[in-house]
């Protein structure tokens, strides 16, 4: 004969297992709400843009006149690019990458990923990461002393906004003060994602162009 808290502990045990499944479908629910996709085909752009400035927390900067270089959407979250700048200088030096001519620097090939930069979802861009390690970008100022920035940095999508397609896609990069980056967190929250060097923190001031064969949007 079945005992009542048998019975009991059982019916708990098919309630608590149907919860758990309930809130495990309702969270994957909420997630695919808040999901943040482009639309369009997974193509190839270039990139292009004017003046840039990297600053540091303690008040050095890297001035570029101009920037370009090219990415790819790897799916309709993801993708990997490189971030180019020419005309490179600080304190009267030209600031070089490896192999690179005179004043021009190239990133580490960069993963990026779409995200949302409030917890509203309003405002969306892309965080950039190094594709392998932590080395952002590697540089030597007038062949004597040598720059390497480490870690992440969040661009804001400013055109096209949401539903609206387009081809040319406006990303920006904005320091709000010497090292401190606009946007560092993904939905306002969580891990910071920015820049350092040493124990100071970098940010980058720059506005690029993504050039699209084809138009393309973006969509909650």
């Amino acid at each position: 004969m079945v005992s009542k808290s048998s019975v009991s502990t059982r019916s708990f045990r098919v309630f608590a297992t149907a919860l758990i499944a309930s809130l495990a479908l309702a969270g994957l629910v909420a997630a695919s709400a808040s999901a943040l996709s482009m639309s369009g085909p997974i193509q190839k752009f270039t990139i292009s843009g004017g003046a840039g400035v990297w600053s540091e927390a303690g008040g050095s900067k890297v001035e570029c006149t101009g920037s370009g270089s090219a990415g790819e959407w790897t799916s309709s979250t993801t993708g990997r690019a490189t971030l180019r700048l020419t005309g490179c200088g600080s304190s009267g030096f030209k600031c070089t990458s490896e192999g690179q001519t005179a004043g021009t620097i190239v990133t580490s090939t960069l993963d990026f990923k779409l995200i949302w930069l409030d917890a509203a979802h309003t405002k969306f861009g892309l965080l950039f990461s190094p594709a392998t390690g932590w080395s952002f970008a590697k540089f030597a100022c007038g062949g004597i002393w040598i720059k390497e920035w480490q870690g992440s940095l969040i661009g804001q999508i400013t055109y096209p906004g949401l539903e609206v397609s387009a081809s040319n896609h406006t990303l920006s990069f904005v320091s709000i003060a010497n090292g401190v980056q606009q946007y560092q967190q993904i939905e306002g929250s969580g891990p910071l994602y920015r820049l350092t060097r040493g124990g100071e923190t970098v940010a980058l001031n720059l506005t690029q162009s993504l050039i699209h064969a084809e138009n393309s949007k973006y969509i909650p």
